[in-house]
């Protein structure tokens, strides 16, 4: 098991850069516990602002033991994870409906969270796309050696047309509890990188409910989710500017609402001057390049509606910002369609859009350098 490092913060304020936001948390209390750890290929944090210690210690445990074992369960390329297991399965196996393989019932239940999601995005962000982030060389920690792959390496993947929704899931007629894998397409590869933060987000939240924990923040590489609030305070965070060192505004997180970021600047190489990112479109084979940062907010009100019928506020916080990120100058006709009230995007040109409910809530640093649209969604 990974080692953690726990500390008490003395500090009136704090500013911690991470990955897509600038979290601004006010610490100023001899009792709040902070706890970092590296999972999910980013940094991971953990504040509690309560008084009881003890308590507090054995939930940030709890939370942490938790990022663990999703992060060793469904690592898409290490190999010996129960999705890398299922991969290969694919691989070996699909069109052959006979031949099924044992999967956990929370791998089922997140795939079929992510098929209803692409779904509603037109699968314009598709877990099934694994063997394009592999040729991109994504799966990886370092692209310090990617290239670009070629037009027929690209065109290959297109013509294989892999995607979720290629992934078929039976349960056991005698025992509901087991549930079976088969897919119908051997070039579909899952990788669920795009969703693990958000899963985390939401089963860390839940932990720390569970314990009696009611003021906490949960960071994991920029991606927070809020729990009361710090001693009487709201919580404080920044959005990272995404070609300038510090925020480019700054807002206020209420009890269970949840942010994620989306950027150009978080896993990318760049070949001849050119910035290829690890958000890609499915349906082009190449990254998305119209967009520098996209930032949605999301709580109990993006839930009241349909389309996220059975979803949850820290899933949806990490995965709706990819399909926005990916489409572009049409983002909106997919925010409206989704139910998100508050997005902020940065296109390739640094100009801000940003909703107008977003533009009610939020501070900008210098307003006035800043070019800003803002737009009604009604």
């Amino acid at each position: 098991m990974r080692k953690f490092v726990a500390s008490f913060t003395f500090f009136i304020s704090f500013i911690i850069f991470i990955s897509s936001v600038l979290f601004l948390s006010a610490c100023g209390h001899p009792n709040a516990l902070k706890n970092q750890a590296y999972v999910f290929g980013t940094l991971v944090e953990v504040i509690i602002t309560e008084n009881n210690e003890q308590n507090a210690q054995q939930a940030m445990n709890l939370v942490l033991e938790e990022f663990d074992k999703l992060n060793d369960q469904f690592h898409a390329w290490n190999g010996t994870s129960e999705l890398s297991l299922v991969n290969k399965f694919i691989s070996k196996n699909s069109g052959d409906t006979n031949k099924k393989i044992a999967i956990s019932k929370q791998l089922a239940e997140i795939i079929l969270q992510s098929q209803q999601i692409s779904q509603q995005n037109d699968y314009i962000f598709d877990a099934g796309i694994g063997k394009l982030i592999e040729l991109w060389g994504f799966q990886q920690d370092d692209f310090e050696n990617n290239k670009v792959p070629t037009k027929q390496q690209i065109q290959k993947f297109l013509d294989a047309k892999p995607s979720i929704k290629n992934i078929i899931i039976s349960q056991d007629n005698n025992d509901k509890n087991n549930y079976y894998l088969t897919s119908n397409n051997a070039e579909v590869a899952l990788d669920f990188g795009g969703y693990l933060k958000g899963l985390a987000l939401d089963n860390a939240a839940k932990i720390l409910q569970q314990n009696n924990i009611k003021n906490a923040l949960i960071n994991i590489g920029g991606n927070v989710y809020a729990l009361g609030n710090k001693f009487g305070n709201t919580w404080k965070i920044g959005i990272r500017h995404p070609r300038e060192s510090g925020p480019i505004a700054l807002l206020e997180l209420n009890d269970n609402e949840a942010l994620g970021t989306s950027g150009d600047y978080q896993r990318f190489f760049e070949e001849n001057n050119i910035r290829y990112s690890h958000l890609l479109n499915p349906k082009t084979g190449y990254p998305a390049n119209q967009t520098q940062s996209l930032t949605i907010l999301t709580n109990q009100q993006t839930l009241n509606s349909e389309i996220n019928k059975n979803l949850s506020i820290g899933l949806l916080s990490d995965v709706y910002s990819k399909p926005l990120f990916i489409a572009g100058d049409n983002w909106i006709s997919i925010a409206k369609k989704l139910n998100l009230k508050y997005v902020l995007r940065v296109n390739s040109n640094g100009e801000i859009e940003i909703t107008e409910d977003f533009y009610k809530r939020i501070k900008f640093v210098d307003e006035n350098k800043l070019k800003i649209k803002i737009i009604k969604l009604n």
